[in-house]
Formats: structure tokens, sequence, C-alpha cells
């Protein structure tokens, strides 16, 4: 209903070798769709807590989160979520979250800045951190993000993150940008590692993509 969700989703898992589109990074992982948003791209810490449990519960083995609060706000912990993310680090599930999209130079949104969050911030086509990417304290990783004002590679397209999304009533490809579109590179990553069973756990993973 809003276009983000499959967007992302469709860099971590979309289907490969079916002479169709785009591919996931990671195309034969299982997505578990876990809506904690509503249609316009708001919701609680609560609601997000409770996503986080289900999916625990429900055998998930990475989160990824394309969300989080204004860097500007200095949060670095809430009362309600902090423990629904310790429940994922304390169960071995590694959790992504996107750094922000603010342009701040000191420190990321939260909750990618949680300590057990792996926070990931966004690159363009140049390998360079994007100038909307959150970026200082807090953040572990960058990925590619796109930046829909460039064209670096002179291929007459814009240089964002190409991906199938449903927009507007229908299904398309978009390209898209933020440190949304980096974090599920990183998630797919952390898909793989443990496929191959190179890493396990969240520190693990950590160690490994850094």
């Amino acid at each position: 209903d809003d276009g983000h969700g499959t967007h992302v989703a469709g860099t971590i898992a979309q289907a490969s070798d079916n002479e169709t589109g785009c591919a996931g990074l990671a195309y034969r992982a299982c997505v578990m769709p876990v809506k904690v948003l509503n249609d316009s791209g708001i919701g609680t810490f609560a609601d997000i807590a409770e996503g986080i449990y289900w999916a625990v519960d429900n055998g998930a083995d990475v989160i990824n989160m394309s969300l989080g609060v204004d860097a500007q706000y200095g949060m670095t912990n809430d009362a309600i979520l902090d423990p629904a993310l310790d429940y994922a680090y304390n169960n071995g599930v590694t959790v992504v979250a996107a750094s922000g999209n603010d342009g701040s130079t000191d420190n990321v949104s939260y909750p990618a800045i949680y300590p057990t969050c792996i926070a990931v911030g966004a690159t363009d086509y140049l390998n360079g951190v994007t100038a909307y990417s959150n970026k200082g304290t807090g953040l572990d990783l960058v990925a590619p993000g796109g930046d829909l004002s460039a064209d670096e590679n002179g291929d007459g397209q814009v240089d964002g993150i190409l991906q199938e999304m449903f927009h507007d009533g229908s299904w398309g490809y978009y390209f898209s940008e933020g440190t949304s579109m980096a974090a599920p590179h990183v998630a797919a990553a952390a898909a793989m590692l443990i496929t191959y069973g190179t890493a396990i756990t969240p520190d693990e993973i950590f160690t490994a993509l850094s």
C-alpha cells in the first residue's frame, strides 16, 4: 500500500533466473513480511516492538528495519523498543537498521544507533557516502543507497536503486534512494552468511561484514 516495503523486500530476495525484472541479493531467502507501520509509513515503538517479538518467535534469522526517528532528536534508547531489540539479539537474530536520511554528521537515527543493531548508511555510484545519509556516532556500515540527483555511470537513468514495488495501485519498477535502500543490502548479505555457515550470531555477522 505504501510501496516502501516491497522495494526493500525485493532488494533482499526478489526471484532470480526468471527472465523478469531485477534480482534480490539473497534471492533464495524467505521473506517474512511483518507490517509495523500504517499505510502512510507511520507507527509507534510499541508496534515495532511487537513485530520484532513476533518475527523472533516465528523463526526469523535476520530482521531488516528500514525505518527510524529523525537523527536531530538524538534518541539513543526507548523503554518499549529496547527490550525487543535485546530480545532479538539474545535469541541470535541479527537486526539491521537504516541510519536515516537527515544528513546528520553527528549521529545516526534510533533504533539504528542502539548497540545491538547494525546501523547502515548509504553510498552513491562512486562509493561515497551520500549527503542525505546520517553518519557519525553509531554508524556501522555503508551500502548502496542511490542518488536520484546524479547519473554518474552515464546510462541516461538516475543513480537510484532499481527494484519492483507496488506504487499508486499497481506494480512497476522504480528507482529509489535512501538508507532504507542500503539496509536491505546488508540484511541480504547477513542472510547469505548464515546460509553458508560463515557466520551465525549477530556478533559474528557484524565482524564478517565489517
